[in-house]
């Protein structure tokens, strides 16, 4: 990358969400296609509705482990797959994001590097094995293993805290918007992603950075 980061006393660490940021969803594969048949909704609806559901709530705060969370998910969709099917057709929502590898490595010359997400453990060992380069992400923040979900302050706070930071160092980037406010809320610097170049340019051209 040619660009140089403009480094600014008041940022030391960039915490990125991990869906839609760092890699992208795609909400109109997988399973979310039969649910959102029964529901009358479009995937997009299906996942936001997802994010206040209990099921899926208890399993991305670690109350629940996979096998109970797919034989709930079945119960509930009149659903019949097998674990492994389940497994299957609940990862196949990730694609890369072109040059997001590259736009860490030139931020890690000048910043921590962090992660926060809600995930589960299925998907999390899934993009560990797809995308290499978030082995480069030391102590992130995930859900499943800190207990609190975005927006709660909490979680904010763990994630600063994994990388050896306050949360007034760290600048967060997500895509959905109530987790921005989320982060500002806990006195997190925060920007939502929309696209990579738009990032690029915040990054390297922002009176932050």
């Amino acid at each position: 990358m040619n660009q140089s980061t403009l480094v600014n006393d008041d940022i030391k660490a960039i915490i990125f969400d991990l869906g839609n940021v760092l890699i992208k969803v795609n909400f109109d594969r997988m399973l979310i296609n039969r649910v959102k048949e029964q529901m009358g909704s479009t995937a997009h609806e299906v996942m936001e509705a997802a994010y206040n559901d209990d099921l899926f709530q208890e399993f991305c705060t670690g109350k629940m482990n996979g096998e109970s969370f797919h034989n709930a998910l079945n119960a509930r969709f009149n659903l019949n797959y097998s674990y492994d099917q389940f497994k299957e057709k609940w990862c196949d929502i990730f694609e890369p994001i072109k040059g997001m590898p590259e736009l860490l490595s030139a931020l890690r010359k000048n910043y921590k590097i962090g992660l926060l997400s809600d995930t589960d453990p299925i998907h999390w060992q899934y993009v560990l094995n797809a995308y290499p380069f978030l082995h480069t992400i030391q102590n992130p923040t995930l859900s499943f293993e800190a207990g609190y979900m975005k927006p709660n302050p909490q979680i904010y706070r763990i994630a600063a805290e994994n990388i050896g930071h306050r949360p007034g160092d760290c600048l967060f980037i997500d895509d959905r918007q109530i987790n921005v406010d989320g982060a500002q809320a806990a006195g997190m610097k925060a920007v939502q992603f929309t696209n990579i170049n738009k990032l690029k340019n915040f990054l390297f051209n922002s009176k932050w950075l």
